[in-house]
């Protein structure tokens, strides 16, 4: 069924055409992702479609008793109440019905009118609307304890949450969304594209997400040039039907520039020759030239590689080494962070919104102090630094981007970047004279000129549009810097991170499987530690266990009487709690530390452990089977050691030596066996 049309909408703005005779019809579960560069007029498309603004010429069309909803802004009273007012709808239906079912009892109606408000009640989810509501709520972040939070005390980001959570619970036929994962962590994302799959009306939403595009959309519309065009499927199934219609093109091209030097060369050799005939021919070849000139140029790669500049000599080696970043505020931030940066590492930092990730860059690059007075950051010697900010994007204030640029590139060399960014025409213009998409570009331009050897990159591709992304992208595969990246961008950080980390509770744990390995919460085996353990005096550990026993008990009788204490006041209580019991478990490791080996290997039953030996190193097995590999070079050589007293199964031979050959492989830099 046909919910919503545009026909032949035209909008302009200041005399220039933002949108020229748009058409398209929304229909039923249809899910409709908008895409296109920043001010091709996406949010102006949304806003002539929800009645926000009034087309030029054209008409927005809407089927009788369509309802249609979008994220409305929040303008007074708490959570709780703006959450009731998600559902005026809802009640609406119910005094209906309720007022029909008293009529029905006074015999003043018939069945019908009854029977069809109980079928509107039951589409619109009304016997479950206060438990939607509730659990719409839970899942962006909002528990009881926010119910009597006034709106003017939320951020920004809790704001666009919270909106987005209400247009959900509202379930109109029609649901338009402006960039709906702004503002959201990769676990919250994951719950939008939940419930925006399983929503049972029509979804049209513009999104720079290629993540949220690829798992929700059916159609994908692009506005380009103020025209727009639908495609079917999601938005790589769209990227691979441009590739093919620019590999198309580009090809025709080729074809007519062969044809163009061909007919030009028979030109020339027929204009010596002086006979009708000749002439006749050489001006049948000249009307051919030109209708091949007057043919459109082929369409250049939207998503045109950004060349990241190559330091002037590989660096191998750790880069970046940090010790003991912590930093409290009213709760702990980060709690004894360490991180090690390798020459190459792709290194993306995830995690919850607020749980400290910006800070912790800050710690990296030296902006920021560690509370730890222990706390060591060292820099490898050809280190060479780049940062790029949320606030700054790594810009100086008042210095023309193209002299930014010039410190590091040559002045073609600059205006090339500043080009390939959508920028040529702010070369000389200064930071604080761009916008925040802007910004954004100018600090990539800035990173590809700087030959850095590590970046440090901070939510890159806030404000970015698609194609920009997806040059940003393409440029982080392909260079040889190692960096440090904190983005919600989860095609971002599939496509380029090598190692995925994340900020919880103040304590940085690594996974093994990329972002899946994140969203299944497979952690690694062998932790990136320090390689100093400074050694613990045991009279300092059994006192801080004893001091941190008796105040476990006195948080335990809290915990007895909680239920005095406000929400926040029990939040707080159980973190305080959570952190106590995670101090005295690391206080009673130390007491009875053991070396942890260098790595460990598991298929099914098998078990496997390495450790640095003379020469190389040992592998040991629960199987009674000891393997040494010894190294020279690229190649390694191995040697099996059977326990005299034990025997191996064939079977579990073959699953050690398939341990060893992997970790041999996969991380002690062998080559050949």
């Amino acid at each position: 069924m046909d919910l919503l049309t545009a026909d032949k909408l035209t909008f302009r703005r200041e005399g220039r055409e933002v949108l020229q005779e748009v058409s398209f019809v929304l229909r039923d579960a249809q899910r409709l992702g908008l895409v296109g560069d920043n001010g091709a007029g996406k949010s102006t498309l949304l806003n002539l479609l929800s009645g926000q603004l009034r087309a030029d010429e054209g008409r927005v069309l809407r089927m009788p008793g369509v309802r249609l909803g979008f994220q409305a802004p929040l303008t007074w009273g708490t959570v709780r109440q703006a959450g009731r007012r998600a559902l005026t709808h809802v009640r609406e239906l119910e005094t209906a019905l309720r007022e029909e079912e008293r009529r029905l009892s006074a015999g003043e109606t018939g069945l019908e009118t009854y029977a069809e408000l109980t079928e509107r009640f039951e589409a619109a989810g009304g016997y479950q609307a206060e438990v939607r509501l509730e659990r719409t709520l839970s899942a962006f972040g909002f528990g009881s304890e926010d119910d009597g939070r006034a709106l003017t005390t939320l951020s920004g980001g809790e704001r666009s949450r919270l909106t987005l959570a209400l247009a959900l619970v509202d379930q109109p036929d029609v649901l338009l969304l402006d960039e709906p994962s702004s503002h959201l962590d990769l676990s919250t994302r994951n719950v939008l594209i939940d419930r925006l799959k399983a929503y049972p009306g029509a979804l049209l939403f513009a999104s720079h997400d290629r993540a949220l595009l690829d798992a929700v959309c059916t159609h994908v519309g692009q506005l380009e040039s103020a025209h727009f065009t639908l495609h079917k499927g999601n938005y790589s199934s769209f990227r691979q039907k441009q590739g093919l219609v620019l590999r198309t093109a580009q090809r025709r091209a080729k074809e007519r520039e062969k044809e163009v030097a061909a007919l030009t060369t028979s030109a020339a050799r027929l204009r010596g020759w002086g006979t009708p005939t000749a002439a006749r021919q050489r001006r049948n070849i000249e009307k051919r030239l030109g209708r091949l000139d007057g043919a459109p140029p082929s369409p250049r790669e939207s998503a045109k590689n950004l060349p990241l500049e190559a330091p002037d000599q590989k660096v191998g080696g750790t880069l970046l080494e940090a010790q003991h970043l912590s930093k409290r505020y009213e709760e702990v931030i980060l709690k004894g962070a360490f991180l090690r940066v390798e020459a190459g590492d792709k290194v993306a930092l995830v995690g919850p919104n607020g749980a400290g990730k910006s800070t912790l860059l800050k710690m990296l690059t030296g902006e920021l102090e560690s509370d730890h007075p222990e706390a060591a950051l060292h820099f490898g010697k050809k280190t060479r630094l780049a940062v790029f900010d949320q606030k700054t994007r790594g810009l100086e204030v008042e210095t023309p981007l193209l002299n930014q640029l010039e410190r590091y590139v040559s002045e073609p060399r600059a205006r090339m970047l500043l080009a390939l960014v959508g920028l040529s025409e702010l070369a000389d213009a200064p930071p604080e004279r761009l916008s925040e998409g802007q910004k954004a570009r100018a600090g990539t331009a800035l990173v590809m000129a700087s030959e850095a050897n590590l970046l440090i990159l901070d939510e890159p591709t806030e404000n970015m549009d698609i194609g920009m992304i997806e040059r940003l992208e393409s440029a982080l595969q392909d260079t040889d810097a190692a960096f440090v990246l904190v983005s919600h961008d989860a095609a971002l950080v599939e496509h380029v991170a090598t190692r995925v980390l994340s900020l919880e509770e103040g304590k940085l744990k690594e996974f093994r499987g990329g972002l899946k390995g994140y969203f299944k919460g497979t952690l690694r085996l062998e932790p990136d530690l320090p390689q100093i353990v400074e050694p613990v005096r045991e009279e300092s550990v059994k006192e801080g266990i004893e001091r941190l026993e008796l105040a476990r008990l006195e948080l335990e009788e809290a915990r007895l009487t909680s239920y005095r204490l406000t929400g926040r006041e029990r939040i707080r209580l159980e973190r305080r709690y959570t952190d106590l019991l995670n101090d005295l478990f690391e206080r009673y490791e130390v007491r009875h530390f053991v070396p942890a080996p260098l790595y460990k290997k598991r298929e099914g039953t098998v078990r496997v452990w390495v450790d640095e030996a003379e020469n190389g190193y040992l592998f040991q097995s629960n199987t009674g089977l000891e393997v040494r590999l010894f190294v020279s070079g690229p190649q390694g050589h191995l040697a099996l050691v059977q326990d005299k007293g034990r025997c191996t199964l064939p079977w579990a031979r073959d699953a050690v030596l398939r341990l060893v050959i992997r970790t041999a492989f996969e991380h002690l830099g062998v080559h050949a066996l």
